[in-house]
């Protein structure tokens, strides 16, 4: 039996009706995603900001852009207004950004199925939307390139204007190896976190009140440029860091850099009113000394298993991690390799002091018969 086939003719009404099907269904579609949204404005080249104002816009927000949003959990929020949820959408009113906001600061900020929106093609329009509504992209810093002052202006993290004073600053996980130089003179009040950086050194680094956190850079290979008036300095798993050198010496109460696993000793922390230090899980960590504070309270040891030379001045009672036989057996093997050390100073000072003599004795012999067979000659 023949197998029938469709010619042009037959194909072309079924092609249609699939034609008009679909665009049926992305009519209904877009309805769905304007329903209960309120255009907020417009950013150009097609691109909109609209606010979700209902569980239901949530609900078809969160299906197309593949997050949990609309589950349920910001139905309460939604309701009382206590969380401001924006989605930016192109031309055909499809969203491809959404921004959650509670109390002026962005919560959330992502692409499509999670997309960081550092990568994104409209992180242009983001931040053209922050810059005019003013938000703090307090969390998300780095991945929008914006930051918000003290006075409310929002500056690109390029071209922060020099003075400028922050509250906070957060700018973890951005790529960047130096820090711009206008940032030498703006301050911080609270804490400046440049985590998960590519930093290698302090240089042009702002003024700081508060802590500094620094955890994770594996490139940074020195602490000066770090300015007085910090008062914490954490810098967790900083596994090129040599030494603390660079550190300020003033109102420095605590330094936190455990899991460092390049520091021989604690040479830098000379800080008066440090209080506090950990110098946990430290593998190279071999000496206590560098610490001069009157003021030290504790010092966390734990797992820094080859510490052996304990200052004097500093109290057992301070010592966290380490157990008083511990600390007393680390501090006989020192003095046994102290004694060891001077003994072998001593050696080799008299072998020295051997050969000195040695080499005096066997130039007056060399003198001696050089003018005696002078003697010969001539006669």
């Amino acid at each position: 039996m023949p197998i029938r086939t469709l010619d042009n003719a037959d194909k072309a009404p079924a092609q249609e009706a699939q034609t008009s099907a679909y665009v049926n269904i992305e009519k209904e579609e877009k309805k769905a995603l304007e329903k209960g949204t309120k255009f907020i404005m417009d950013l150009g080249d097609g691109i909109t900001v609209v606010k979700i104002l209902t569980p239901k816009a949530l609900v078809k927000e969160s299906e197309y852009m593949y997050h949990s949003m609309g589950e349920g959990g910001y139905d309460k929020d939604l309701r009382n207004g206590s969380v401001q949820i924006y989605s930016l959408r192109d031309k055909d009113g499809l969203p491809h950004v959404t921004i959650e906001v509670r109390a002026g600061e962005i919560i959330r900020c992502e692409g499509k199925d999670g997309e960081d929106i550092a990568f994104s093609e409209y992180l242009p329009y983001v931040q053209k939307f922050v810059k005019e509504q003013k938000l703090d992209p307090k969390h998300y810093v780095a991945a929008i390139g914006l930051c918000k002052d003290t006075s409310g202006n929002i500056h690109d993290l390029c071209n922060i204007p020099a003075g400028t004073e922050f509250e906070n600053l957060d700018i973890s996980n951005l790529i960047i190896t130096k820090f711009p130089p206008s940032w030498a003179t703006c301050l911080v009040k609270k804490d400046f976190n440049c985590s998960f950086t590519h930093i290698d050194s302090f240089e042009n680094c702002p003024e700081v009140r508060g802590r500094i956190i620094t955890n994770n850079c594996y490139r940074l290979t020195s602490l000066k440029g770090i300015k007085e008036g910090v008062k914490e300095v954490i810098c967790h798993d900083c596994t090129s860091l040599p030494s603390l050198v660079g550190l300020p010496g003033k109102v420095l109460e605590k330094v936190d850099c455990n899991h460092c696993q390049s520091i021989p000793d604690l040479e830098g922390c000379d800080s008066e009113a440090l209080k506090e230090v950990d110098c946990s899980y430290c593998g190279s960590l071999l000496s206590l000394e560098g610490l001069h504070s009157n003021a030290l309270e504790c010092v966390d040891c734990e797992c820094s298993i080859k510490i052996y030379l304990i200052p004097d001045h500093i109290s057992y009672d301070a010592i966290q991690g380490m157990s008083y036989e511990n600390i007393m057996l680390y501090k006989s093997l020192w003095r046994m390799e102290d004694r060891s050390r001077k003994r072998k100073q001593r050696r080799e000072q008299k072998k020295a002091i051997r050969q000195e003599k040695i080499k005096k004795i066997k130039s007056k012999l060399k003198d001696f018969f050089t003018d005696k067979l002078q003697k010969t000659n001539t006669r």
